[in-house]
């Protein structure tokens, strides 16, 4: 597998990056903080995507972690070859992986691909996302190899056990669920439910057994409380007939607090109404609409494509251009007809006739035989620059036809983006000539200003409403009296006799009657309820019984589980033994290659656990240096990945992963790097230079 072009709309701290990779090692080198990790983590989300996760760490929270800095289409685009075909995928990410975007194109068609699901990496490596991160994703500070299921499965290439696989599983998740299901941690399965069930039957069992002698008490302390009602009754009804003739004042006293609240209501919504209608005024004319400007954003667009495809044309006017002044150069150079040959030519004859006719016969048939091959030489010269002239005139007119194509196109992508930044500049009211740039910005502007029209507009008409609704309710609270009803009660005087300390005691007198009231129906209830539980002493013995039986029964069954779920993990161990000799000889040459004057002797268990054996006792990685765990684990990784796949290579990516190394380490990494790009495509991702 091969990547082939990369490009991030906004990812991250990365915006509208684009690369190109080569077959081999491809070296991204930048300083700290220009976002290698995010690039890494931009091409594993581009396979399988971004988890969506309420988890506020980070570390934890991908999808939160990588929002983009600036805003904007939070994704981008990959291109790559698998076998003998090439795709682009295009994923775009919201706040919730429910607004996440897919589409893999064939490159081939530029059509829509559904050779592959949107679930891409477990399609193309056979492996879920976090085997592809503990296998060819090699992550700076964090390339300890592990198992899990997907890598498993991997490892052993037993595609005709897969079903056994899956039963495993299947019957491994069973068997755990079910163990949950009578323990869990907190003592909140089914067996803590069982004790804790037992524990309250044998306690109320017991408060049962206690309770039948306080039922004659609690008759004692109702019928002192009944006595006690009784006469707060009494004081009650005196100071209700001392306050009846105050009725009428608070009766008339509530409606007109009612009538001037609904005023006071409606006073308020019209001024604010007022003031929604003032904000809304200062619009002179209604801003475009979102559709407008989405059109306008496209055509901004379009005319940043016609910019960018004006810039190729130019570039091959140029080009034409050069051809043209090469070949009328080869023009120029070419030999004329030498006028000097000629004068030689007829000298040398007329020498020869001349001395022909004074009888100098040998000196005479000379010149004139050298006359005469003399001017042979010349027509012949001239026939062969002919030609070379026809050859040189045919090139000229095929070079003058490109240049006039190339600058044809040119001026119709020139004519085609000044057409559309004319109609672009007219919709957003600036001058003609402005940039792309300044017209998103002005296009942005634009739609903010629509944006707040409209929460203006939605405002006024909500503050219309309301102040409808507030004056209506007004008005019908007034037609409900009639004139001299109303009248009266806005005309209502306070009387004179002050009943305020008579309300105030006859209130406290019923909250103290109501206590009593409450506390009897209590002491009835809970009379009740200790006759009851002395009746339920038969029944709960019955409960105890019966819930200690199903305890034991169930602490049994949760020991059988544990037995049986054990034998399984142990047969499933056994079976990923069939590649763990492959993975411990892959290690050991690639120890070999990284510190080859080292004596080594690793071992691996079933579940990529290294240990190496040091001082005459094997030790786990804790027990050396960081750069010395980074080369044990690198080395892990790469036997990992070569058993992984056996035909077509990864892509590997590596997130600066040997940052620990010493110099002498690094610099054998790295040839190491050097030749197994030789058989499979790398990017490494380094700030050293």
């Amino acid at each position: 597998m091969r990547i082939q072009k990369i490009h991030i709309e906004n990812f991250g701290k990365l915006h509208n990056l684009d690369l190109e990779l080569k077959d081999g090692l491809n070296t991204v080198c930048a300083a700290n903080g220009w976002g290698k990790s995010t690039l890494a983590a931009f091409i594993k989300a581009m396979f399988y995507g971004l988890d969506y996760t309420t988890k506020r760490s980070l570390k934890e929270n991908e999808r939160k972690k990588y929002m983009p800095w600036q805003g904007g289409l939070f994704g981008g685009s990959l291109e790559f070859q698998t076998g003998e075909k090439a795709y682009r995928v295009e994923r775009s990410f919201g706040a919730k992986d429910k607004e996440d975007t897919f589409a893999l194109y064939d490159l081939s068609t530029g059509l829509e691909s559904e050779d592959y699901p949107k679930r891409l990496g477990e399609e193309l490596f056979h492996l879920d996302k976090a085997a592809f991160e503990r296998s060819s994703f090699f992550v700076q500070h964090d390339i300890t190899a592990g198992i899990n299921d997907s890598l498993n499965a991997g490892l052993t290439h037993v595609e005709e056990d897969a079903a056994d696989i899956q039963n495993y599983e299947s019957a491994a998740a069973s068997l755990e669920n079910r163990m949950k299901y009578y323990r869990k941690l907190g003592n909140r399965g089914q067996i803590g439910k069982l004790e804790e069930e037992l524990r309250r039957i044998r306690e109320a069992l017991q408060d049962c057994r206690n309770q039948e002698s306080a039922v004659r008490e609690w008759k004692e302390r109702i019928a002192a409380r009944e006595q006690k009602e009784q006469e707060l009754l009494a004081d009650i009804r005196i100071l209700e007939v001392q306050i009846k003739n105050a009725q009428e004042y608070g009766e008339k006293s509530a409606k007109k607090a009612q009538h001037d609240l609904l005023k006071a209501q409606a006073l308020e919504k019209e001024e604010q109404l007022r003031q929604a209608a003032s904000a809304l005024a200062e619009y002179t004319s209604a801003p475009a609409g979102e559709k407008e400007l989405d059109r306008c954003r496209e055509m901004i667009y379009q005319a940043d494509t016609f910019r960018v495809q004006e810039e190729a044309a130019k570039a091959q006017v140029r080009k034409a251009e050069g051809h043209m002044k090469m070949i009328e150069s080869e023009a120029e150079e070419q030999p004329e007809l030498s006028v000097g040959i000629y004068i030689l030519a007829g000298f040398l004859a007329a020498a020869g006739v001349l001395a022909v006719l004074l009888r100098w016969l040998v000196p005479g048939g000379l010149l004139l035989a050298a006359g005469v091959l003399a001017a042979f030489l010349e027509i012949r010269r001239r026939h062969q620059v002919q030609a070379q002239v026809k050859v040189l005139e045919g090139k000229l007119a095929s070079a003058s036809q490109e240049l006039q194509d190339a600058e044809d196109i040119y001026d119709s992508f020139v004519e085609k983006r000044e057409r559309l930044e004319s109609r672009i500049c007219r919709f957003l009211h600036v001058p003609e000539g402005t940039d792309v740039q300044k017209l998103e910005y002005c296009w942005k502007l634009e739609r903010q200003r629509s944006q707040e029209y409209e929460m203006r507009k939605q405002a006024c008409e909500v503050s219309r409403r309301e102040a409808q609704r507030s004056r209506e309710a007004w008005l019908q609270f007034r037609e409900g009296f009639s004139e001299e009803e109303l009248i009266d009660f806005l005309n209502l005087q306070e009387p004179e006799e002050e009943i305020s300390e008579v309300q105030w005691e006859l209130e406290r007198k019923r909250k103290l009657r109501e206590e009593l009231l409450k506390e009897e129906r209590d002491l009835h209830n809970q009379m009740k309820a200790l006759e009851e539980k002395a009746e339920q002493i038969p029944e709960l013995e019955e409960e105890e019984e019966r819930a200690a039986g199903e305890l034991e029964a169930a602490v049994k069954e949760h020991g059988l589980l544990e037995k049986t779920l054990k034998y399984l993990k142990t047969a499933r161990e056994q079976f990923s033994v069939r590649y763990l000799k492959e993975l411990q000889q892959g290690l050991l040459h690639y120890l070999k290659l990284l510190e080859p004057d080292y004596e080594w002797e690793p071992s691996m268990d079933v579940k990529l656990k290294l240990k190496i054996r040091e001082a005459g006792a094997s030790r786990e990685l804790d027990y050396f240096s960081a750069g010395w765990q980074d080369l044990f684990q690198i080395a892990e990784r790469l036997s990992v990945v070569d058993a992984l796949y056996k035909k077509e290579q990864p892509v590997l990516i590596l997130d600066d992963p040997f940052v620990n190394l010493d110099t002498e380490k690094y610099k054998r990494a790295m040839e190491l790097l050097e030749t197994l790009s030789e058989k499979r495509q790398m990017i490494y991702f380094t700030c050293r230079t």
